[in-house]
């Protein structure tokens, strides 16, 4: 055997001897003793209770709901109506037992502040709700 197919032979040995080493330890890595997975411990989120609210507390929720829906629209009529919008001071909306309002400053015209106004949204005597404009 010349010097050329002794290499060619010991190449492919070494070649098959690499393959056959990683295949052993690639199925031994796999085939360890596997662990049984343990239980682990389930945390239940409370459940919220359900409560039946009475028919004044129902009300109450519908009023209150109305109410914080009347102070965004107060707040985007004002920022509709003003001449300068992006100079618009609109203070939080205040709410009261019949109703919202709204205090704005904005600028005239001539580029001064008119001082602050407030706007209203009150419920009258027949459950009704009722625009007030600047008091």
């Amino acid at each position: 055997m010349d010097t050329y197919a002794l290499g060619q032979t010991v190449g492919k040995t070494i070649k098959y001897g690499a393959a056959v080493a990683i295949a052993v330890g690639i199925i031994a890595a796999c085939s360890g003793k596997k662990e049984e997975a343990k239980p682990v411990a389930k945390v239940q989120k409370p459940v919220a209770a359900v409560v039946e609210l009475t028919p004044e507390e129902k009300k109450q929720k519908e009023f209150d709901a109305a109410r914080t829906a009347r102070g965004y629209v107060l707040t985007q009529m004002i920022k509709a109506s003003a001449f300068d919008p992006d100079a618009l001071k609109i203070n939080r909306p205040e709410y009261y037992s019949d109703g919202v309002c709204v205090s704005a400053n904005g600028k005239n015209r001539f580029g001064a502040y008119v001082g602050f106004q407030k706007y209203c949204y009150i419920v009258d005597a027949k459950g009704e709700w009722k625009y007030s404009g600047p008091n």
